[in-house]
């Protein structure tokens, strides 16, 4: 197949359009490798269905609307390969969001579990370390005797 020129094709529909020279044109068309959306553009399969009605053009006008439905089903494969992978990277996008939640989750509890054994810590060091009262000095340290 031949590569794709838009203003090349333009002048062969022209010369479908008018009925010059059809047969030639038909079998340029068949060694084009025709967009889809072009092909759905310029109505190609509708008009290539009315000119098989001429006996003539059938087997041409067949092979071209081959080709484009040829293209056509790789178009739709492609597609669904990329839908496939974009819901594969969505699903592997949706774990890692989860995992990082919960993971964030179980530092917060691990940081309360801290701050709340800390705060108990300090509740038991308070209640068995109580202050001296002002009436109870301590006893005064014993001298050393010097001989």
């Amino acid at each position: 197949m031949a590569s794709f020129n838009a203003k090349f094709l333009g002048e062969l529909m022209e010369k479908i359009d008018r009925g010059k020279d059809i047969e030639t044109t038909l079998e340029i068309l068949t060694k084009l490798a025709i967009p889809v959306k072009i092909a759905e553009e310029l109505k190609l399969l509708e008009k290539l269905a009315e000119l098989a009605s001429q006996a003539t053009l059938l087997s041409t006008c067949k092979k071209i609307a081959e080709q484009v439905n040829e293209m056509m089903k790789k178009e739709q494969e492609k597609g669904k390969k990329e839908e496939e992978e974009k819901t594969k990277k969505d699903r592997r996008n949706e774990k890692r969001r989860e995992n990082y939640k919960r993971k964030r989750e179980a530092d917060e509890t691990n940081k309360m579990e801290t701050k709340k054994m800390k705060m108990d810590y300090e509740e038991k060091a308070d209640k068995t370390h109580q202050p001296v009262a002002a009436s109870q000095k301590p006893k005064p340290a014993a001298k050393k005797r010097v001989s």
